[in-house]
C-alpha cells in the first residue's frame, strides 16, 4: 500500500478547518489545493468526490487524504445530511515523501508517519473528539494560531495510529481478537472471568497478557471504549447527560459522572460546553483562493519565510 509519510517533528501549519452538513442533495465543487493538504473525516456519508482522475466513495468512519497540487470536485451528488470534518494545512518543508507502507516503529519514533489516501476509523474513534478540539480552538480568538496547529498534528498523529494498528492487526493476534470482542459485547456487563471463560484462558493469565500488550487491564480497557463512546455522543448530539450514560453502557450515571470526571478532569457538561461553538461551513471556504504557502503568514512567520 503507498502512504505519505509526514515529518511531525515541527507541528503542520493549519490554513482553515470546518464542519460540512449537506441540508440537499449536494456536490462538492471544483477546488485546487494548491500546496495544501487536506484531511476529510466523514462523519455520514457516502461522501463522493473525485480527486484529479481517480474516483473515491467515501463512507462513513473513513478518512480521505487529499494530496497537494490536486483538483477535487465531486463526482455524483451526495445525500442529504452528508456530514464530514475538513482539514487544510501545510506541512513543514520538505517533510513529506511517499512509499510503500512498512510497519517501523523506529520510524515512527523519529516523528515520521504515514497516512494512507483512504481508510476505515476504527469503531470508537477518538479522532472526532480531536476533531472537535481544532475547530473549537481555531474559532476562539484567545489562542495563538500555534495551538491549532499543534492540536492538528494530534490529530494526524492519531489517525496514522489507527491505520498502522489497522494495517498490522492480524487474526492470529488473540488480543486483537479479544479487544474486538469486548467491542462487540460492550453492552453487557462483562468482567474479567466471563471474557477469560469465553475465551478458555485462566483469568490471571489473561489478565497479565492483556497488560503486557495494551498498557492497561482489562477493566481500564472496558472503561476507556465507554468513555470514549461518551465524548462522541457528548461532542455530536445533544441528548442529556443521563441518555448518553446509559448509550455508554454504564448502568448508574452518577458512576458514569465520576468516572468521566476522573479521567478527562471535566463533568460531561464542562466537556460538553467545550465544543459549543459554531463551525465553519465549508460552503463559505472560496474555491478561487489558492492555498499557497507563499501568502499565508502563519507559514511565513514560523519558518522565517519572506
Amino acid at each position: 500500500m503507498k502512504v505519505t509519510y509526514f515529518n511531525i517533528n515541527q507541528p503542520v501549519v493549519a490554513v482553515n478547518q470546518g464542519f460540512f452538513s449537506a441540508t440537499k442533495a449536494w456536490k462538492h465543487k471544483r477546488i485546487y489545493q494548491d500546496e495544501a493538504f487536506e484531511i476529510i473525516i466523514v462523519n455520514n456519508g457516502p461522501l463522493y468526490l473525485q480527486i484529479d482522475q481517480q474516483q473515491y466513495t467515501i463512507r462513513t468512519n473513513e478518512m480521505l487524504l487529499v494530496p497537494a497540487k490536486s483538483v477535487v470536485r465531486g463526482w455524483k451528488d451526495s445525500p442529504f445530511n452528508t456530514q464530514y470534518y475538513w482539514f487544510h494545512f501545510f506541512p513543514a518543508p520538505q517533510s513529506t515523501h511517499k512509499g510503500k507502507f512498512i510497519h517501523n516503529p523506529e520510524k515512527i519514533n523519529q516523528g515520521i508517519i504515514p497516512l494512507p489516501l483512504q481508510f476505515k476509523l476504527p469503531e470508537i474513534k477518538k479522532s472526532y473528539v480531536l476533531a472537535n478540539q481544532v475547530l473549537d480552538i481555531a474559532n476562539n480568538p484567545i489562542y495563538p494560531h500555534i495551538a491549532i496547529d499543534y492540536l492538528l498534528t494530534e490529530l494526524l498523529i492519531e489517525l496514522s495510529n489507527d491505520f498502522v494498528k489497522s494495517f498490522t492487526t492480524t487474526s492470529n493476534n488473540k488480543i486483537s481478537i479479544i479487544q474486538g470482542w469486548i467491542r462487540s459485547h460492550l453492552s453487557q456487563h462483562l468482567t474479567v472471568d466471563q471474557i477469560a471463560t469465553h475465551f478458555e484462558f485462566n483469568a490471571n493469565y489473561l489478565e497479565r497478557i492483556f497488560k503486557q500488550q495494551t498498557d492497561l487491564t482489562i477493566i481500564q480497557y472496558i472503561n476507556q471504549l465507554k468513555l470514549e463512546k461518551a465524548q462522541e455522543l457528548l461532542s455530536k448530539t445533544n441528548l442529556p447527560i443521563k441518555q448518553i450514560a446509559a448509550l455508554s453502557f454504564f448502568n448508574d450515571d452518577k458512576h458514569f459522572m465520576k468516572q468521566f470526571k476522573k479521567v478527562l478532569r471535566l463533568t460531561p457538561s464542562e466537556f460538553r460546553k467545550s465544543y459549543s461553538s459554531k463551525f465553519q461551513d465549508s460552503d463559505s471556504f472560496d474555491p478561487q483562493k489558492l492555498l499557497s504557502k507563499d501568502t499565508d503568514i502563519n507559514y511565513c512567520q514560523r519558518f522565517n519565510l519572506k
